[in-house]
């Protein structure tokens, strides 16, 4: 609703964005302006990651979303996994805000954040896995989450619009 709600107010109309809301309507709605922050703007660390840069950008969130919120739902379950959802998004972007002077959108932050919590909760809980899960499945979650996020540091670095640092953070 909201990304719909940001291209009402201003789409780019560029043949290479894909349903694109413009640079000034993602700074109305909040978009992570380091300066703007620094100026006492701070509420801005909670609705960056509620904003997306283009369609392609909310899908593959969203799918994200999908793949290993469910994972930390289940581990963990709903009101959990929500608090963890948004503490990561604000430390992240507080993270990236504190290292790089760069705006930013998205709700990767958070995703990542879920990553390093499944992370976490596997580490601690790794024999008790092998009861639940079974020792495959377990390796196999292991590998896939690995590849995740592996991939994605990997392409940010190679983007200068990716926000990694909010992403390690």
């Amino acid at each position: 609703v909201l990304f719909i709600t940001c291209l009402c107010f201003g789409i780019k109309m560029e043949a290479t964005e894909l349903l694109a809301p413009t640079y000034t309507t993602l700074d109305k709605f909040g978009m992570k302006v380091p300066a703007k922050i620094r100026q006492g703007q701070v509420w801005r660390w909670i609705t960056f990651g509620l904003l997306h840069a283009n369609f392609v950008h909310l899908f593959v969130n969203m799918f994200s979303q999908v793949i290993i919120g469910s994972y930390i739902e289940v581990a963990i379950g709903s009101w959990r996994a929500a608090l963890l959802y948004l503490f990561s998004s604000i430390g992240g972007g507080i993270f990236s805000s504190v290292i790089k002077d760069a705006p930013g959108v998205g709700a990767s932050v958070a995703i990542f954040g879920m990553l390093g919590a499944y992370f976490g909760y596997m580490i601690i809980n790794w024999n008790y896995l092998d009861r639940v899960e079974g020792p495959v499945q377990k390796y196999c979650n292991l590998l896939f989450m690995s590849f995740i996020v592996i991939m994605n540091i990997s392409y940010g670095f190679s983007n200068p619009i990716i926000d990694n640092y909010g992403h390690i953070g």
